[in-house]
This record gives structure tokens, C-alpha cells and sequence, in this order.
């Protein structure tokens, strides 16, 4: 189930720079992102990841964006 740390983190093994999450339960990792990014406290932002409802796994189209972290305890 996807939650912010299970999408860092494979993220973060794969080297990339970003993770993105989508829709509640969708990951994506990368070195750059473009106009599907936003801020995660952007009003579209309202999904509830399916890993762990305290967080928020964005809408359906854009993406919540973080940079990767190696040592995250999220």
C-alpha cells in the first residue's frame, strides 16, 4: 500500500532525485518533474495515501512532489 516512505524509498534505491505520489496509491520517481508537480499543501491535494491516511497522495492527474530523502523516517 502507498504511503510517502514506501514511495521514497523505492525512489531512493533507484537514485532518483524526486518521488512523486498520485490518486492515493500511484509513485513516481525521477530527476526532474514539469508541469504535473505541485506543492503538497495545493488544494488539489486531497487524496488520502492508501498506506496511511494521515497523508495526502494528491488527485487524480497532477502530483505531490518531494525530494528524495536517504535517511527519511516518514
Amino acid at each position: 500500500r502507498m504511503s510517502m516512505a514506501v514511495c521514497n524509498q523505492k525512489c531512493a534505491e533507484m537514485g532518483a532525485k524526486y518521488f512523486g505520489v498520485q490518486a492515493g496509491h500511484a509513485c513516481f520517481c525521477g530527476d526532474t518533474y514539469g508541469r504535473q508537480g505541485l506543492a503538497p499543501k495545493d488544494s488539489l491535494c486531497n487524496t488520502k495515501c492508501a498506506g496511511n491516511n494521515s497523508e495526502t497522495c494528491d488527485a487524480s492527474d497532477p502530483n505531490s512532489i518531494y525530494s528524495v530523502s536517504l535517511n527519511a523516517t516518514m
